[in-house]
């Protein structure tokens, strides 16, 4: 079968032209619809978080003042725990050394005529924090030799009166 053509060449080359407008002009329209489909979806999203973003900072503002509360009460219990070990620490210790000087002066081991001119004391401490072992470094001074002799011996075998533990 033979076609002939009886349209003149410039009519078909416009038609073409046309055709090819309107499949460009197709493309073009697709995109930019496309395009001003995705951009109103991004305004439609920042929006959204522009309004979330301004609903989270007014709840924060209202939990402000609940989390500076929160802060000053772990800053107190914080100072509380610590006078509170404090406390314990000072309990725990607190009657030794008193006890320690009157059992040592009261208690017959320091004779008369001796004095101390210095005193340095080192508490070793069990694991609940008892003092398990006191180490104690006097230095003293007395009238005579003989008076540092009974005090020794005094140290090394207390007399009946002492009371004190060992």
């Amino acid at each position: 079968m033979v076609t002939i053509n009886l349209l003149p060449k410039e009519i078909l080359a416009k038609q073409r032209m046309r055709d090819l407008l309107f499949i460009v002009g197709t493309v073009c329209g697709v995109a930019v619809g496309l395009s001003g489909a995705y951009y109103v979806a991004k305004v439609t999203e920042h929006s959204r978080l522009t309004a979330q973003k301004k609903s989270i900072d007014r709840e924060l503002q209202a939990l402000q003042p609940v989390v500076q509360e929160v802060k000053a009460l772990t800053d107190s219990e914080k100072l509380l725990t610590a006078r509170k070990d404090l406390v314990e620490r000072l309990l725990g210790v607190g009657l030794v050394y008193p006890r320690f000087l009157a059992d040592l002066i009261g208690g017959g081991i320091l004779p008369d005529g001796v004095w101390f001119t210095s005193m340095n004391t080192a508490a070793s401490r069990t694991a609940e924090r008892t003092i398990a072992s006191i180490k104690v470094n006097l230095s003293c001074n007395a009238y005579d030799k003989f008076v540092i002799a009974d005090f020794l011996g005094n140290l090394e075998n207390p007399p009946a009166s002492y009371t004190g533990g060992r």
